[in-house]
């Protein structure tokens, strides 16, 4: 049934990968969606504004993952995704979060994706502050993007990965997190997030994965580093510091494997502590900017890292 499918997929205008996931786009013939058969599939895709409306035509589809890019949504369409029962990932953002060509999810859509109990992995655009909302989803992973406030993340307590992006997070959301001692991966990106704010988070032990790309933070706030024993990636991008004493901090991070410092301000002094992460014997990615650090101070750091077998300059 499944190849037969396939063959029809391709036949009007679609395309399924190497990975099995059945992509829709502008090159489809909508009307003949309708004649889908009923067949198991893995991962479906749809990124195109055609399909506003038209959802019910993969009602028949037992889906396990679905993502929805440059697609508005009608109410019928979010009732026909809430009645896939079986999904377990669900992607609903603009591709161009600047140009909103996406769905929003409003509190309405909200409460009738409330059916969908076995979703794990979750990323949303939103219209509504208020995360509480979404406590109904039993999640580990959970990328928000958007201009929200962040409130309610205390809910979310088996989270093991959050993603925000352009988001209102604040010094307060942070103190939402204390709760969540299964989350292992952070990234906040472009935030109201300050040092106190980030120590808040980095609390947490276990944390393995650490992103605070393009914040207004400093070194102070990275201090609570050096308690994380199993951190394996750090990334500060383009937050503008003055990094003085970081390395002293890191070299006492045994697992990190992947650093990325670039966009950020180096001291004469930070390029002599540098050589510390020489310690580190599972670092194998750095990435730094030649815009911050003179061609041949990059080509000495390179030297005296042997530990390193990737940069990134």
């Amino acid at each position: 049934m499944y190849d037969d499918f396939s063959t029809y997929i391709k036949k009007i205008g679609g395309e399924i990968d190497e990975r099995e996931v059945v992509n829709i786009d502008d090159s489809v013939d909508i009307t003949q969606l309708e004649y889908i058969p009923r067949v198991d599939v893995k991962y479906l895709s749809v990124s195109t504004p055609k399909m506003k409306g038209h959802f019910s035509y993969f009602k028949n589809l037992n889906l396990q993952s679905l993502a929805i890019r440059e697609t508005d949504l009608s109410s019928e369409d979010i009732q026909t995704i809430a009645n896939f029962e079986n999904l377990k990932e669900l992607r609903i953002v603009s591709r161009f979060l600047k140009e909103k060509t996406g769905h929003v999810l409003s509190k309405k859509d909200v409460s009738v994706l409330s059916k969908l109990k076995k979703i794990k992995n979750a990323t949303f655009e939103l219209e509504e502050d208020d995360l509480a909302l979404f406590e109904f989803l039993d999640i580990l992973f959970l990328s928000i993007s958007g201009n929200v406030e962040c409130r309610g993340l205390s809910k979310f307590t088996e989270l093991e990965r959050l993603y925000i992006y352009e988001s209102h997070f604040s010094n307060e959301s942070a103190k939402e997190l204390k709760g969540l001692i299964k989350l292992k991966d952070i990234a906040i990106y472009e935030s109201k997030l300050t040092d106190d704010g980030v120590l808040e988070i980095l609390g947490n032990s276990k944390l393995r994965g650490v992103s605070f790309d393009e914040n207004n933070i400093s070194e102070k706030g990275l201090e609570g580093l050096a308690d994380l024993k199993q951190l394996s990636s750090l990334s500060i991008k383009n937050c503008g510091m003055q990094i003085e004493n970081l390395f002293d901090i890191l070299a006492q991070c045994p697992q990190l494997r992947y650093l990325d410092i670039s966009g950020n301000n180096f001291t004469e002094n930070a390029h002599q502590k540098i050589k510390q992460l020489a310690k580190l014997e599972n670092l194998y990615q750095l990435v730094m900017s030649r815009k911050d650090v003179p061609l041949r101070k990059l080509r000495d750091i390179k030297n005296t890292l042997p530990n390193v077998s990737s940069f990134d300059f």
